[in-house]
């Protein structure tokens, strides 16, 4: 039977909404819990499955807690159209693919998602790849994932990580080009670092000193307004100053040896 958003709503109304249940996924999950996270059913329903449902006295549904990871419900007022798919399905609504890849890595199949688009699926095969070192077979799936859909962060990473793996030297200026107007972000995650240990590890010092140009050259145009971040959400120019500190005072010995 179709569900539309206004089912939810009066659902929610009626007292017996719709829960979303989630929590995180890891190898200390418990097991019982895999096939049910990120799954959608009624709150009559969710009491027949057997999971205790109990609300604080503000109605607020209390977690759920096992082995200190922390677990439970969220009602739904409105739904897009995988939640939506999920409720008709019984399937997961899991879409983005730092969500879906943990529940695949935990045993979840593919079908038991209500909605998935193939650029997530070859993420999960690049990375299951990756678990077992096979490089060249993972960035053949991560890249075919970066070509439908080059705006998505996560894709775009794993793509100059792999690319360098294999030695492609090129792909530096790929990735720096990419994350520009985000630079922070790279600085932040320990990528900058990876990329210029890589360098001094190859005897390029002159291309160490040109990417150390590079990322203080973005950083003072993020902090002058001359740059906006186009991925992440852009930060005050004291969130930059403070980066671009901790940038150069952290590669203050790598930088007179070059």
């Amino acid at each position: 039977m179709a569900i539309s958003r206004q089912d939810i709503l009066q659902q929610f109304r009626s007292g017996d909404p719709y829960l979303l249940f989630d929590g995180p996924v890891s190898e200390q999950t418990p097991k019982e819990f895999i096939p049910l996270i990120d799954t959608i059913r009624k709150e009559t329903e969710w009491k027949q499955v057997g999971l205790p449902i109990k609300k604080d006295r503000n109605c607020n549904y209390k977690p759920i807690v096992r082995s200190g990871l922390y677990f439970g419900f969220t009602a739904l007022v409105d739904a897009n159209e995988a939640k939506i798919l999920a409720i008709q399905t019984g399937k997961k609504c899991t879409e983005h693919p730092s969500g879906v890849y943990p529940l695949v890595h935990q045993g979840v199949s593919y079908q038991d998602f209500a909605l998935l688009s193939s650029d997530v699926i070859s993420y999960c095969e690049a990375m299951r790849l990756c678990n077992t070192q096979q490089f060249s077979e993972a960035l053949h799936h991560i890249g075919k994932a970066f070509q439908e859909k080059q705006s998505e962060p996560i894709y775009a990473t794993l793509f100059y990580e792999l690319r360098l793996k294999l030695k492609d030297d090129a792909s530096i200026d790929e990735e720096l080009r990419y994350f520009e107007n985000d630079i922070d972000s790279l600085i932040h995650g320990g990528r900058i670092y990876a990329l210029l240990k890589y360098l001094v590890a190859q005897k390029n010092e002159s291309k160490a000193l040109e990417l150390i140009q590079f990322v203080n050259q973005s950083l003072d145009d993020l902090i002058e307004g001359k740059k906006q971040s186009r991925i992440y959400a852009a930060q005050n120019s004291d969130w930059y100053k403070y980066k671009k500190e901790q940038f150069n005072k952290k590669i203050e010995k790598l930088k007179a040896k070059l």
